[in-house]
């Protein structure tokens, strides 16, 4: 987005471009499923309208798995109170200076940001500035975020806010986000999941498809944001199957975009459990309630309370009541994390270190073979990985 009018000497043209987003409508869909243990194959328009459900029944917190990043380029100094309005409403969004140039007065931000947050930010501007529209910064703001996401996403804001409504209308949202690094002519609907095994029954699936040529593309046409801090933005979705109730505490503790199987909706009855390798083969005196002594192992113990629960099941006890007395070792199907690049790697440094819980550093050894190649290119310890990754998924190296 330009903005027009009188050019200065020396002046460069303000622009507001989306640099980044991911397929939204897609991971935002598989994350909500995963909570009621939804397995039906749905089209593009039911998975839209299924979100826009959840949505108005108050659940926006799946939202936080879409993101979108911006690059306001050579904005004018007469905007920097626009800028402080942002930052301050918009208390969700990540920004980063990448450059200030004296000589025309400008400097040039990346903001990133899940819908949820630029909902908000939206939410609190009609409350603050009820003329924001007429805004240029808020006002080519939001015609990239709606060219990259769908009206379903904002459907609780279009139903609150009456101006929001009739600027949104008068625009229009895309029908569908087009993934980056397609276009419409390869764009054939199909949603990339890459799942990668740790063992017979857990595994990570991958649900954002980075690939190192949009990175490339991206700093080629944006030189300036060939730095780490606007590269660790970007999002990386991955989804941990059959991950221990004790794990997945840990990793919410890592406080990203989360959504998780429900043991309140969903029936456990055939739940895993996990056992520790350090006491898999081993067996335990136990006093039993009527005081006699068995030898157990732990999965013994686990898998009893698994009995027990499916039993009060069928005996009328709701499943969020019979989930008591589940143990904390008994597995969650799926829980879906949105990371950035920055938080990863973070939870890597913390989850692969020889001190953290066996389990999590399980997944988090595996999480790190997959991304190695990702981390390396960021944080350009090998300058020539692009183009190893370029030939690997078959573009041409001169490729925008």
């Amino acid at each position: 987005m330009f903005l027009k009018g009188k050019k200065r000497r020396n002046s460069k043209p303000f622009t507001v471009s989306a640099v980044w987003w991911n397929d939204s409508v897609n991971i935002i869909d598989a994350a909500c499923s995963c909570c009621y243990h939804i397995t039906k194959q749905k089209s593009y328009e039911e998975k839209k309208e299924y979100i826009e459900k959840r949505v108005l029944a108050g659940h926006t917190s799946i939202l936080e798995h879409g993101i979108i990043i911006l690059f306001l380029r050579n904005v004018p100094s007469k905007y920097n109170d626009d800028l402080i309005t942002l930052l301050s409403l918009g208390r969700y969004i990540q920004a980063h200076v990448v450059s200030t140039d004296e000589e025309s007065n400008t400097k040039s931000i990346c903001i990133s940001g899940s819908i949820r947050a630029y909902s908000d930010l939206y939410r609190k501007l009609g409350v603050y500035n009820k003329d924001y529209y007429n805004n240029p910064v808020f006002r080519y703001i939001l015609f990239e975020l709606m060219a990259h996401s769908v009206k379903e996403e904002w459907v609780d804001l279009i139903k609150d806010d009456m101006i929001f409504s009739n600027i949104t209308s008068e625009i229009g949202f895309s029908t569908y986000v087009l993934p980056m690094g397609y276009d419409h002519d390869s764009f054939n609907e199909r949603y990339v999941v890459k799942e990668y095994n740790l063992n017979e029954d857990k595994s990570i699936k991958v649900h954002d498809e980075i690939q190192l040529i949009n990175i490339a593309r991206m700093t080629r046409k944006y030189p300036e944001l060939e730095k780490r801090e606007v590269l660790d933005m970007i999002p990386v979705t991955i989804e941990f199957k059959n991950m221990s109730r004790t794990a997945t505490h840990q990793l919410v503790r890592h406080r990203n975009a989360i959504t998780q199987e429900s043991q309140r909706y969903t029936n456990s009855s055939n739940a895993g459990f996990y056992v520790p390798s350090s006491v898999s083969d081993k067996t335990f005196n136990i006093e039993t309630m009527f005081g006699n002594f068995k030898d157990v192992s732990l999965s013994d113990i686990g898998y009893d309370m698994i009995k027990i629960y499916d039993q009060l099941i069928k005996a009328g006890v709701k499943k969020e009541d019979a989930r008591s007395i589940l143990c904390n070792n008994t597995e969650c199907g799926s829980l879906f994390m949105t990371f950035t690049c920055g938080s990863l790697r973070k939870f890597l440094e913390l989850r692969t270190d020889p001190h953290a819980q066996e389990e999590i550093r399980l997944y988090a050894n595996k999480v790190k073979e997959v991304t190695s190649l990702l981390f390396t290119y960021c944080d350009r310890k090998d300058i020539d990985i692009e183009k190893k990754e370029v030939r690997y998924h078959g573009y041409n190296d001169d490729d925008e």
